[in-house]
């Protein structure tokens, strides 16, 4: 099966992340497998780190090289789509992130390619904000959601659409979480509480960074990791008061570092897809503190030592994460109790029904 997903950039976030993922164990799976990049690349490591990946799977990554701000660069945009879907035929077009949904739906409606293609957009977060023309567009696309509560969240389109649970590749641990906390003068001796995710308003630091002063003078010291984002200039001169670290952005093999090393990984976000990074604590044993969330509740209500504070109280988060320092059980002992609970978020399973569902679409 030939199969191009496309998707705004390769920077960090979690779709990224999980499309890396799915493209690599897709190419395991026998498929041929291309990733069109619509923005302009901005060479930062983390972006680098992914693409190198990719490409070292044998997949083919192509540039559109739109400017983000720049609308007429679209046009070129179209002209470079073009050429390369001539080339390589794909059957399926597999859309991630809004404004790729937006592009590939109105290439169909002016090109009208001369093969059968079908495209599939995925939705990673519940909800998924489209604009008007977006929805118009894709009114009839058939649909991937990442999650029970990203169909139940979205808006409700006459297509065909299934939930498929994201998935991740068994994370590889490396030194290069150690290198990261010496580098940045972390106390080893500290505990350690690791927030990642763009500094956005979706992931919530101002209220992190409220809870974490709660924890000054006892030795438990907040790592967030993330590019900056919409909040980040107004927490910014925040992000370096004791007891906080900014990391920055990291790549993947550091991200799982910091999940082997850290002791609670600390999810505060107001509204979640299936959050890779929740995925990646789960598979480390490493305990988790959540936000009450739909997305959340769907994985973390069950899963062992997982804690879901009931609002977003100081106090509340402040008692959850005590609780997760103080559970006195190993992470391998963590891990074999989350077992039966995190077998469905294999990556290879993932790619499975990703598969199965393209073969089902007109």
């Amino acid at each position: 099966m030939r199969i191009c997903h496309i998707v705004s950039d390769m920077q960090s976030g979690g779709a990224q992340t999980f499309l890396v993922s799915l493209a690599r164990e897709q190419v395991k799976i026998g498929s041929d497998i291309s990733i069109v990049l619509l923005d302009k690349s901005a060479n930062t490591p983390f972006e680098k780190k992914l693409t190198s990946e990719l490409e070292s799977s044998g997949i083919e990554i192509v540039q559109l090289n739109r400017r983000r701000g720049k609308n007429l660069s679209i046009i070129n945009s179209f002209r470079i789509f073009q050429a390369f879907l001539k080339k390589r035929k794909p059957e399926i077009i597999n859309s991630h992130l809004e404004i790729s949904h937006f592009f590939v739906g109105l290439y169909r409606l002016l090109y009208k390619p001369k093969w059968k293609l079908k495209h599939v957009a995925s939705i990673h977060c519940a909800p998924e904000t489209w604009i008007w023309r977006t929805r118009v567009l894709n009114e009839h696309t058939a649909t991937i959601f990442c999650s029970e509560s990203a169909e139940k969240l979205n808006q409700k389109r006459d297509c065909i659409s299934t939930v498929i649970l994201n998935g991740i590749a068994n994370p590889e641990i490396d030194n290069s979480a150690e290198k990261l906390l010496l580098a940045n003068k972390v106390n080893g001796n500290s505990k350690l509480v690791l927030s990642v995710g763009r500094i956005s308003e979706q992931k919530n630091y101002s209220f992190i960074i409220n809870v974490a002063k709660e924890f000054r003078g006892q030795n438990v010291i907040f790592l967030i990791c993330g590019a900056p984002d919409n909040t980040y200039d107004e927490i910014k001169p925040l992000l370096s008061e004791d007891p906080i670290v900014y990391l920055g952005v990291c790549p993947p093999n550091t991200i799982f570092s910091l999940m082997e090393r850290c002791d609670v990984f600390l999810n505060a976000s107001l509204f979640e897809g299936l959050p890779i990074t929740v995925l990646e604590a789960f598979f480390k044993g490493t305990p988790c503190v959540l936000s009450s969330i739909m997305p959340h509740q769907e994985i973390g209500n069950d899963m062992p030592y997982c804690y879901l504070p009931e609002a977003f109280e100081n106090q509340k988060y402040k008692d959850a994460i005590l609780k997760a320092l103080q559970n006195g059980i190993s992470k391998e002992d963590i891990l074999h109790k989350r077992l039966p609970y995190i077998e469905k978020f294999k990556i290879a399973n993932t790619a499975k029904l990703y598969n199965e569902f393209y073969e089902k679409v007109n």
